[in-house]
């Protein structure tokens, strides 16, 4: 019927095929990848795209200028067609900026991929006149990183003089009475740390209390308890409510934690519960969705919550709304309580509650008592008092300051906090000028002789060693961890099949339900070894600073084809393995091939210690 389809997973053979096919235009309609537009010169007399976003392997991102102008290129056949044809299918909301990109931006630029692994390292280091850091300083990395140096050191040039430029008047004492303000942050917000663990707070978080929420440059102000209540931290409620005021929230419980200081002292698994409060504050109108009963919405397209102004409290702009926090979003426990209603559904009810709140605050000129966190809470922490005694030092210094009593602070100290935020930018542009002019990835490189000396493959003086000269026949997979198999004898005790089989985890990449099968007992135990040996190689990169996870290393070894390959190696037919999967068969021949080729380089590697049985 003349319609094709051409992918990765598909067969070469098939491939190639479909290839001569629409060369001859017996196939007027294919369905490609990118690959086929990219890669091939197979013109077209129209290309449709079917969306405009792409996955590249870690998320869906918009299709760039440069593959827009290769794929639409293929439009138009030369001497049959007058004109191609493009059509771009538009299935979700395009901004204009991202259109114009796609449509008219600049070509991609060329940036260098230059990695260093263990095996270009160890066969730098196998030759005595080769050096990796001479390499590495005439790469084409360190070049386009030594050509940022001029571009960052003449903007931070201009911020300088900016900032130069900007005159505060008695620089010297905004300066201390600033810096003494944010020491004097820094020690509340550890205060509310402890305070507002679930042990001290809870009995006294009753319907009525007033509480004070602050969540980083959001406060709030006081507001009254509505509930308090236990949510599950896995549940698509708590995500949900907790989504709901991200900033009060804390948005790390939505992620699948408690937050610093917040939990609820029960433990950090992502399945346990978390207290949260309810809240009735007075929120900006235009932040929040309200649901029927008075609370912020789950459901709606806002972000978080943010306050109302204190001009906007009679001018309609704001409203009483039931806000979800967790505890570290407590800045302060009143001893008052007021009388509470049950039925906040209702608009006007939760206004009055509003109006009851102003009221009480104007009963107390000097501010609504505040429940004593050592008397009243029964804090009890060593160090504690220490704060308590370092927060008082620092509010005498700030409110003693003659910055603090003057008419024009708030003036003066924005533009202190103006001009050092220019200098602080010139001083990191300056930074990351000074890293650009040195050799790029020393640290990296210092690094792995680090940890190629701890796992024995080279002496203190970066000679290779027996283990060495191994991972250096190694380069289609992680020689670290192969290597560390053949000296620990895994090999010796296997099958050829069970050898073929474990050596597939190693060259597996695709993402398949496969990876999660019961593996056979005969697979189990060398998969298993595997795994051993790749936690030991993380453990020893994590202790050489590497930037290396444990579990994500050792989940890197997929067994998703072993048995697959195992059926293969004791002689089942294609046909008959590839219903062992439900992965493409493309997709298992070009693992096949990495593995062959694989087998190449272990062989090569037994023979260079003279092992000949493990060669054969």
């Amino acid at each position: 019927r003349g319609i094709g389809i051409h992918h990765g997973g598909l067969l070469p053979l098939i491939k190639e095929v479909i290839e001569i096919l629409f060369q001859e235009s017996l196939i007027k309609c294919l369905f490609a990848t990118e690959t086929f537009a990219m890669g091939i010169n197979m013109p077209a007399k129209t290309v449709v795209f079917t969306a405009c976003r792409k996955f590249d392997g870690t998320d869906f991102r918009w299709v760039t200028a440069g593959e827009y102008i290769q794929m639409s290129g293929r439009a138009g056949r030369r001497g049959l067609d007058d004109r191609g044809i493009v059509i771009q299918m538009v299935d979700e909301k395009l901004e204009p900026h991202v259109a114009r990109d796609i449509l008219k931006g600049m070509a991609d630029p060329l940036n260098s991929t230059f990695h260093l692994g263990y095996n270009m390292l160890l066969n730098l280091l196998r030759v005595e006149e080769a050096d990796p850091e001479v390499m590495i300083e005439h790469s084409f990395l360190q070049f386009q990183s030594t050509l940022k140096a001029p571009r960052l050191l003449d903007q931070a040039r201009r911020l300088e003089e900016e900032a130069n430029q900007m005159a505060v008047d008695r620089e010297t004492e905004v300066a201390a009475y600033c810096k003494a303000q944010s020491e004097l942050e820094g020690v509340r917000d550890a205060i509310r740390q402890v305070v507002n663990q679930a042990r001290y707070v809870v009995p006294y978080l009753q319907p009525g209390r007033l509480v004070r929420v602050k969540s980083g440059s959001s406060d709030f102000g006081w507001g009254v308890v509505v509930s308090l209540q236990d949510v599950k931290l896995s549940s698509s409620k708590a995500s949900g409510a907790l989504r709901a005021a991200p900033g009060t929230a804390a948005a790390a419980a939505a992620a699948g934690g408690t937050g610093s200081g917040s939990g609820s002292g029960s433990g950090s698994s992502a399945a346990e519960s978390t207290k949260v409060v309810d809240v009735l504050l007075r929120c900006l109108k235009s932040s929040v969705t309200v649901d029927d009963r008075g609370r912020a919405s789950v459901s709606g397209e806002l972000g978080a919550p943010l306050p109302a102004p204190d001009d906007s409290e009679d001018g309609g702009a704001s409203e009483m709304v039931v806000v979800p926090c967790q505890l570290s979003g407590l800045d302060g426990l009143s001893a008052v309580r007021i009388y509470l209603p049950k039925d906040l559904r209702a608009a006007d009810a939760r206004a009055v509650i509003g109006n009851n709140i102003r009221e009480t605050m104007r009963r107390f000129a000097t501010g609504l008592p505040e429940l004593d966190p050592v008397g009243d809470l029964g804090v009890e922490d060593p160090g504690f008092s220490k704060l308590l005694k370092r927060r008082e030092a620092l509010t005498a210094r700030v409110s003693g300051s003659a910055v603090h009593a003057a008419e024009d602070r708030v003036a003066r100290v924005a533009q202190w906090k103006a001009k050092s935020g220019l200098l602080e930018r010139a001083g990191e542009l300056r930074r990351q000028a000074k890293h650009t002019q040195a050799t790029t990835m020393r640290d990296s490189l210092r690094r792995m002789k680090r940890v190629l000396r701890r796992l024995g493959m080279a002496d203190d003086d970066n000679v290779i060693q027996l283990k060495g000269r191994v991972a250096c026949e190694i380069s289609t997979a992680d020689e670290l961890v192969l290597t560390e198999l053949i000296f620990n004898g895994v090999f010796s005790e296997l099958t050829v099949p069970q050898t073929v089989a474990l050596m597939s985890c190693a060259v597996y990449e695709e993402r398949s339900a496969d990876a999660t099968v019961a593996l056979p007992e005969e697979l189990d135990g060398p998969f298993r070894q595997l795994q051993q040996a790749a936690r030991r190689v993380a453990k020893v990169s994590a202790e050489s600073r590497m930037p290396v996870d444990e579990e994500e290393y050792v989940q890197r070894f997929k067994p998703g084809m072993m048995e697959v390959v195992y059926a293969w190696a004791q002689g089942a037919k294609f046909a008959d393995i590839c219903k062992m999967t439900q992965v493409f068969e493309g997709s298992v021949i070009r693992m096949i091939r990495r593995l062959e080729e694989l087998l190449r380089q272990m062989a090569l590697a037994a023979k260079s210690i003279g092992n000949t049985d493990l060669e054969e």
